[in-house]
């Protein structure tokens, strides 16, 4: 071999083994462009339900309103994520806001909130009695599922008065 051909041949291998090198090295990385999609058959951890007003056995007078004002929220641990800890998106399925009046066993208010490719959502509702006697005993009944199927359901309550 001539010393030409080994001025060409001798760059032309060390680029290929470092081209080899940065290869192998990316193929050790993880692929992270699937890792924040929402995966529903995946989904482990319920929604968190947190309800800011009413307090429990919060008492008004009759003709006030209550004001009902919460977030309802759905976050993925990527707990088993070596490479990028910390969180990701999950889904809600469905969010649900009733009260009921216990008193007089009727419905007082009952709403969906729209949640489809949400990961979390506020809620702003309000009811008022404006006539009543005595007490009249009332419950705020919040239900939020998420996952495949629904499969992790929870529920808060907050029971309140007017009298």
């Amino acid at each position: 071999m001539n010393k030409r051909m080994k001025k060409i041949i001798l760059p032309l291998v060390s680029l290929s083994l470092v081209g080899l090198y940065f290869m192998s090295l990316s193929s050790c990385t993880p692929d992270t462009k699937d890792r924040l999609l929402y995966k529903a058959d995946a989904d482990s951890i319920p929604p968190v339900i947190s309800i800011s007003v009413p307090a429990n056995n919060q008492s008004e007078s009759y003709g006030n309103h209550v004001a009902i004002v919460g977030t309802v929220t759905d976050f993925e641990s990527a707990k088993n994520d070596l490479y990028i800890p910390g969180m990701r998106k999950g889904e809600l399925t469905s969010v649900t806001i009733d009260v009921d009046d216990l008193t007089n066993n009727r419905k007082l208010l009952k709403r969906d909130l729209d949640v489809a490719g949400k990961d979390g959502i506020n809620f702003n509702e309000r009811i008022e009695l404006i006539t009543g006697s005595g007490v009249t005993e009332c419950r705020l009944i919040i239900v939020a599922s998420d996952g495949a199927s629904n499969k992790n359901t929870v529920r808060d309550t907050v029971d309140f008065a007017y009298q």
